[in-house]
């Protein structure tokens, strides 16, 4: 149980989408988002959608299985992530 522990909380680490949580108000900064109240609503909807995911993805990973919940979440993450790189690349040319 420990191992399994530590090797979420590093793919957290490791995914990147704890840095993409934390620097969720630059992003919106960088993306015209000027209002803080704007940006700061931004950060509690990804927030908001991160807790739902989690709660979702708990009551079913005993019906579809650890592996494929694990591959859907890394497929899903590098594909935003890599979007959102692609974003801010045309963003500044």
């Amino acid at each position: 149980m420990l191992i399994a522990g530590v090797g979420a909380a590093f793919y957290q680490q490791a995914s990147g989408s704890e840095a993409a949580v934390y620097y969720t108000p630059k992003i919106l900064e960088e993306s015209g988002i000027e209002n803080d109240r704007d940006k700061l609503a931004g950060t509690m909807v990804v927030g908001a959608f991160k807790t739902t995911t989690l709660i979702i993805s708990a009551m079913v990973i005993d019906k579809i299985g650890r592996r494929p919940m694990f591959l859907a979440s890394a497929i899903t993450v590098t594909i935003a992530l890599c979007l959102l790189g692609v974003n801010f690349c045309w963003d500044h040319q």
